[in-house]
């Protein structure tokens, strides 16, 4: 209130039951005529005659301008009649008052306290359960709900559901058939049973991954929702018994011939360029074991009991090309060799590395170089080229400009001719990046592309970079569940055919969204609840509301909603609901 609101709110009341009360207490106990009450409170005369005779046939005036106190302490809460005559009934079953709560809780949605269903026995006078022995209890206990066998679903069934989370992972299937995707997992030739052929079973683990679950049996709420089985053709996944081993049917052959397959498709749809950014990542195992080894982990700055897997990636489509967990110490420098003969194997055209010091050795480079293979890496850095490199004249240095992961930076260069160990003349290029920071070393043998060109190649090889970092944060490799070599594999190779799907769905939609993060695009797109309705011949699945659907419903559009065969041959309709 302002200082003189207190004497206005009296002098000029403004709601209509204060100024009835005005007028009657002018009227009466100020004894003012009719006429001066309705010149003074804006009425009519007649109506302040209505006013007065209304007032007298009140029985109680008081009631009728001022709501009576409330009654000190809280009001008692009445349990709804239904709520009482379930707990009567729970109680004639011989069920204590923790039972009938735990079954009011799982069946009825009233969620009543203790308290409410001991004064509801009290005043129906139910009597003390005896003690009871533990067959009495067992067979007084709740039912065991059975939970769901993981089926195939039937073609011509028919029956509508809800999925609260998950229900935007079918989504990614017009993109996975599209690419033929499903064509590549069959061809690997990965384990399937009578029950669950191999396609259902692996498409459970990449609905898995996709889900953003950190652990299989850490975390069960998947088994709960219906839109990751049906991803996978299924009406529900499998337990996680069957997913945990599942893994020890697999074999790195069946693993290399999936991304083989995938290679073959990136190719065949002119995807792939002809250069390949390579990187190792570090995979730590929380745990002793003697087999595995010493590896060194950048984002931790020490070395840690760990798996070293390769990964490579197309600089232009941002995918992952190959994958290996299986690379040992003394074995590290082979992999991109090993990458290479890989990738001739699948049509390729690979004319361009761009890797890591690690990654191999100086004869390797030469081996490269024998090849026709051109190469950029990063030359290992001792204090005297270090010394060398900060002592460089300023005039001999030349600014350009590279792309950064917000737009661009200049960073100051300079090149020349030096000699290798092992390999010959080789260019060599000095990026400077500050008086506090160590400078880096490129060497390289492309003696004919500009500087320019050579350092925009090198800084598109952080793309790997942040795809490890991408891989490590959504699809939890940093968090191993075994330290068994082939169920690392296994699940480093379902993260990239995962991690890829991601990929695909991200070039078709806006350019606004092409850069995000696989978290990014789970949680704006594909992190949604639908309705969705099965029929013979149609998949219909009605997406709730949300900022980002629009996007996703254009690009779903634009891809076409081509008949599923593992959802028995249905066509999949994707629209918006009208809730969210």
């Amino acid at each position: 209130m302002t200082t003189d609101s207190p004497a206005a709110f009296f002098a000029q009341p403004s709601n209509p039951r204060q100024r009835r009360y005005e007028v009657l207490r002018a009227f009466f106990l100020e004894g003012l005529t009719a006429e001066a009450v309705a010149r003074r409170f804006g009425y009519a005369v007649g109506s302040v005659y209505a006013i007065t005779r209304d007032f007298r046939r009140l029985d109680d005036p008081a009631a009728f301008f001022f709501r009576p106190p409330d009654a000190p302490g809280r009001p008692p809460s009445q349990p709804p009649d239904e709520l009482r005559q379930r707990v009567i009934e729970l109680r004639k079953a011989n069920l204590s008052a923790p039972d009938i709560k735990a079954r009011l809780d799982a069946q009825s949605g009233h969620a009543p306290s203790l308290r409410m269903i001991g004064n509801i026995l009290a005043e129906e006078g139910f009597a003390r359960l005896p003690r009871r022995t533990r067959a009495e209890r067992a067979a007084s206990a709740s039912p065991r709900l059975r939970a769901p066998e993981s089926v195939l679903l039937d073609p011509q069934a028919s029956e509508e559901f809800q999925s609260e989370r998950a229900a935007g992972l079918l989504c990614l299937l017009p993109w996975l058939r599209h690419y033929g995707l499903d064509s590549a997992i069959e061809q690997a030739g990965y384990p399937g049973t009578s029950c669950l052929p191999a396609l259902q079973s692996v498409l459970a683990f990449v609905a898995l991954k996709l889900s953003d679950v950190r652990r299989y049996s850490a975390d069960d709420l998947w088994c709960m929702d219906r839109g990751p089985g049906l991803f996978a053709g299924l009406n529900v996944l499998p337990k996680t018994a069957s997913l945990s081993s599942y893994a020890d049917r697999t074999t790195r052959a069946m693993h290399q011939r999936l991304l083989g397959a995938l290679a073959d498709v990136w190719s065949a749809r002119g995807l792939l360029g002809d250069s390949a950014n390579l990187d190792f990542t570090t995979l730590p195992h929380w745990g002793d074991d003697a087999t595995l080894e010493q590896h060194w982990s950048g984002t931790r700055g020490r070395s840690l009991v760990s798996l070293s897997a390769a990964l490579a990636q197309d600089p232009d489509s941002g995918l992952l090309l190959h994958s290996d967990a299986a690379i040992r110490s003394a074995s590290k420098h082979e992999a991109v060799l090993e990458f290479l003969d890989f990738s001739r194997r699948h049509g390729s055209q690979l004319r361009y590395l761009v890797f890591d010091s690690r990654f191999t050795t100086y004869a390797q480079l030469a081996r490269l170089d024998r090849e026709d293979i051109r190469f950029v890496t990063v030359r290992r850095r001792g204090q005297a080229l270090v010394e060398k490199a900060r002592a460089l004249p300023k005039d001999s240095l030349r600014s350009v400009r590279v792309p950064a992961a917000k737009g661009t930076r200049l960073v100051s260069a300079y090149e020349e001719t030096v000699p290798l160990r092992g390999f010959g003349e080789i260019r060599q290029i000095t990026i400077l990046r500050g008086s506090q920071r160590r400078p880096v070393l490129l060497i390289t043998n492309d003696f004919d592309s500009s500087l320019s060109a050579i350092l925009r190649r090198y800084a598109r090889r952080w793309l790997v970079e942040q795809s490890i970092s991408d891989q490590l944060a959504f699809f939890h490799l940093n968090r191993l569940p075994t330290s068994m070599v082939i169920k690392v594999d296994f699940d480093l190779t379902m993260t990239v055919l995962a991690y890829n799907l991601l990929r695909l769905l991200a070039r078709d939609l806006p350019p606004g969204y092409q850069r995000l993060a696989p978290r990014s695009l789970y949680e704006r797109l594909l992190c949604n609840g639908a309705d969705i309705a099965l029929s013979p011949g149609r998949c219909t699945v009605s997406l709730k509301k949300k900022r980002d659907l629009p996007a996703l419903l254009e690009a779903l559009q634009a891809i076409g909603t081509p008949a599923i065969p593992w959802l028995g041959n249905r066509e999949i309709v994707f629209q918006g609901a009208s809730r969210s």
